[in-house]
């Protein structure tokens, strides 16, 4: 059995425990009057009433913005009585949950700041109501939890307006820079850029133009990523891209300017993969059919003054045209000849024939034969007859060359003895 003065004084040990908790302060031991022992049975703890029921306890609210860089606390709601009186002797403190996972438990109603790894997260808050009172009562610790509040989602940081322009030539193999301000320092940047409004796979702040940009607009759009921070996306003025100069150098004519005599253009340094083409001109005007890199003059630029245009295309470059310096007038071809011969029996009655060998092609050729050097009249074909005349003469035979364009040009055969 316990004696009197011994339970007088538990029973004081108890209500200073109780006062501490719901006061903050405990009464001094000198106010404690030990009464005379009186046996009494020991009593079994009673169970807390309400239990079953703390499914239906209401959740605290969250009190303050709930945004990143921002300090927000719990708020408790009030417990119905008397059915909750003894929760007032209990520790209480708060659980803060970020996307379902326990993130901190803060005493009572204590603030806690979010910070910019919390943004897009879902926010909640219980009450945990815990004994750490003394065995007698066989509630110590014990904890209740009243309901999770709703997920509340943590808002980011707003940002500000940025501006995105595009820097740079825009032309064929020339280098754009896609160039952002106004957004805060830190961050991270996704760039993404178009022709024509069909993405490009280049995903940096620089697009090299090639021939396939050529005609097309080219646009960028600039992406903000930055934790704690909404996302934003900004897009710059498009530009047209314009085709590249094209490397080229001013021809030249290699070759005499003479009727029948063949000249070359020379075209110098053209940039590479470039197509060139060609027209003859004669005094500035065009000569038909002549598009070869080699032309021929012929009778009809005699006296006149030649020159080459050259013009070169490639893919994503301007078409670029380079022309000649002009020649000296055309001057009169040289007929290709060959020195006659003469056939037959050198004796009166007989016949000579004339071989006039090889000349230039088209060239129209006459004869005169010669008697010691005269002409002798009417004999201007191919072949003469000798006459009694002709007896101890030398015959001989000049063949005349003409062509448009060329000089006239004669040859002599070597003469012939009449017996």
């Amino acid at each position: 059995m316990i004696s009197r003065s011994k339970r007088t004084f538990r029973i004081a040990t108890s209500l200073l425990t109780a006062s501490a908790l719901i006061l903050g302060s405990a009464p001094s031991f000198a106010e404690v009057v030990e009464e005379p022992a009186v046996e009494k049975p020991v009593i079994t703890p009673t169970p807390i009433p309400g239990v079953g029921d703390w499914s239906k306890v209401p959740a605290p609210t969250i009190r303050g913005t709930i945004a990143v860089n921002q300090t927000i606390s719990a708020r408790m709601q009030p417990l119905p009585r008397p059915e909750y009186d003894f929760v007032r002797g209990l520790y209480v403190e708060q659980e803060w949950f970020k996307d379902g996972k326990l993130s901190r438990t803060t005493p009572n109603t204590m603030t806690i700041r979010l910070y910019k790894q919390d943004a897009g997260k879902a926010l909640q808050v219980r009450s945990k109501y815990t004994d750490h009172g003394s065995e007698a009562n066989g509630w110590a610790g014990k904890a209740y939890y009243t309901q999770l509040s709703a997920p509340v989602i943590i808002s980011s940081l707003p940002v500000s307006e940025g501006k995105l322009t595009i820097s740079g030539d825009p032309v064929n193999g020339q280098l754009l820079l896609a160039y952002e301000t106004g957004w805060p320092s830190g961050h991270k940047t996704e760039y993404t850029w178009y022709a024509d409004g069909k993405k490009l796979s280049d995903n940096t702040d620089t697009l090299l133009l090639n021939r396939n940009h050529v005609g097309k607009t080219i646009t960028v759009e600039a992406k903000f990523i930055k934790v704690g921070y909404e996302k934003a996306v900004i897009k710059a003025k498009g530009v047209k891209v314009a085709p590249a100069t094209l490397q080229s150098s001013k021809p030249s004519i290699a070759g005499t300017a003479q009727v029948g005599k063949k000249l070359t253009t020379s075209t110098g340094r053209w940039a590479g993969g470039a197509a060139l083409k060609y027209q003859w001109t004669a005094n500035g005007k065009t000569i038909k059919g002549a598009t070869k890199s080699t032309y021929t003059p012929s009778a009809d630029d005699r006296r006149k003054k030649l020159a080459v245009k050259v013009t070169g295309t490639k893919a994503g470059y301007k078409t670029t045209s380079k022309t000649s310096s002009q020649t000296k007038a055309v001057a009169a071809g040289a007929l290709k000849t060959a020195k006659p011969s003469i056939f037959g029996k050198p004796k009166a009655g007989k016949t000579f024939k004339v071989t006039a060998g090889k000349w230039s092609k088209g060239t129209k050729l006459s004869y005169q034969w010669h008697a010691n050097g005269k002409s002798i009249k009417g004999a201007t074909k191919a072949s003469y007859r000798v006459k009694k005349a002709d007896r101890r003469k030398k015959i001989s035979i000049k063949v005349t060359g003409k062509k448009s364009g060329y000089t006239t040009t004669s040859r002599t055969s070597s003469s012939v003895k009449i017996k």
